[in-house]
């Protein structure tokens, strides 16, 4: 770096990132910040671009797409050189909390950019993970106040696939953090949550949390008090119609028809006013909420209804776009199913799990469509194997999971 012509700085470890990175800032001299990781790249920018933006008035910082193997997400990387903007917390540190407050008290705005940093998958080592995991209670307890970490705290020990929380070791106590942090959050001052940019983030994982627990009041509850947060969030406007569509495929029989089909309806509104702006192209920028996920909701609520051919419609389209999204498989199997194709659902139910093995409906349903067709042993090998993955949830999901549609 030093033949490059670039500064190198050292400090002292003292078991807070923060005071790492603010002790780089103090060394700073430019305007502006532009904020990498080891690892980190940025995606190539023309000068003129790089220049129009920090040439900009008005604008504290960019929030730019950090980009992984996995996913991506939106996080402030390019920012104003100032004495009062460094990071706070000693883990998962934060430029925002700092920025933002200094940002409004003059005006100006934080945006989003075409800035594109692509990050090396974090390290797994036992060691590191070990490190950080001490960090963040000890975060916890300096700053009990704070609703971010035990918020982090929850995403150590929760696993979305999709939209759905998978039912394994870890559930319960990531549930305990998310409304740890819900409560905490719910103390603020409303002006305050348009502000935690990891706010919808932390609804949406609570209520996947509540629904693979089949708590369905309490992920209702939690999904309207978001909206009523976060008004017009599309991405908890899904969420509220998952919750929905979950509602109606756990007991609709115990729900009045009306109630049924206002449900329904709040449901369809909500997936369509999800795809409405988007494409299928959406799933590159990282958007699949928008355009796959609200497609198979769409076909799971009409499945609901017993409007088969329409699921079926549904399903077949995210295929098309994606043939490996195993929730649509499953969704086209159920499909399958109550057509009496039990051969073509199975084959289904057996694409989807040699996709992903962590796909427990898969794994239900295919057990009980090889018991209909008498394949005992292959049948007992599946339910093994679910038992195996979900040890804790199977009776849950072979019970009230394989009730009729």
């Amino acid at each position: 770096a030093q033949g490059y012509g670039a500064l190198v700085c050292s400090a002292k470890w003292q078991d807070d990132f923060s005071k790492l990175r603010n002790a780089a800032l103090a060394r700073a001299t430019s305007d502006w910040i532009l904020m990498l990781d080891p690892g980190d790249t940025l995606s190539p920018i023309r000068p003129v671009e790089l220049n129009k933006l920090i040439s900009t008035d008005g604008i504290a910082g960019y929030k730019a797409k950090l980009q992984d193997i996995d996913s991506s997400r939106w996080q402030v990387n390019l920012f104003r050189n100032h004495p009062f903007v460094k990071y706070r917390y000693p883990v998962y540190e934060k430029i925002e909390v700092e920025l933002s407050g200094w940002a409004e008290s003059r005006g100006l705005k934080i945006e989003e950019s075409p800035l594109v940093i692509n990050r090396v998958a974090e390290h797994k080592d036992t060691y590191f993970a070990k490190q950080n995991g001490k960090l963040l209670q000890s975060a916890m307890h300096l700053f009990p106040e704070a609703a971010y970490f035990p918020y982090q705290h929850g995403c150590k020990n929760i696993q979305i696939d999709g939209t759905s929380a998978l039912p394994i070791s870890g559930l319960n106590k990531a549930v305990e953090s998310f409304s740890q942090s819900w409560n905490l959050v719910k103390e603020l001052p409303p002006e305050a949550y348009p502000t935690l940019d990891w706010l919808d983030d932390l609804i949406v994982k609570l209520v996947a949390g509540h629904l693979a627990l089949n708590n369905y009041q309490a992920a209702m509850e939690i999904v309207t008090s978001g909206l009523e947060m976060l008004p017009g969030n599309l991405l908890i406007r899904l969420w509220r119609g998952v919750s929905v569509v979950s509602v109606l495929e756990s007991n609709p029989k115990m729900l009045p028809a009306d109630i049924i089909t206002s449900l329904s309806d709040i449901a369809r509104i909500d997936f369509r006013n999800c795809m409405k702006e988007s494409d299928y192209n959406s799933i590159r920028d990282g958007k699949r909420w928008r355009s796959l996920y609200a497609s198979m909701w769409l076909g799971r609520l009409a499945m609901n209804q017993k409007q088969y051919d329409e699921a079926n419609a549904h399903f077949c389209r995210c295929l098309a776009v994606d043939n490996s999204y195993t929730d649509a498989l499953v969704g086209l199997g159920i499909c399958e199913e109550h057509e009496g194709n039990s051969r073509r659902a199975l084959s289904c139910y057996m694409r989807a799990v040699n996709i992903s093995e962590m796909t427990p409906e898969a794994w239900c349903r295919g057990s009980k469509v090889l018991e209909e067709l008498n394949f005992v042993d292959n049948a007992a090998t599946w339910q093994a194997k679910a038992k195996q993955l979900f040890p804790e949830y199977y009776e849950n999901y072979a019970v009230n999971q394989l009730q009729p549609s």
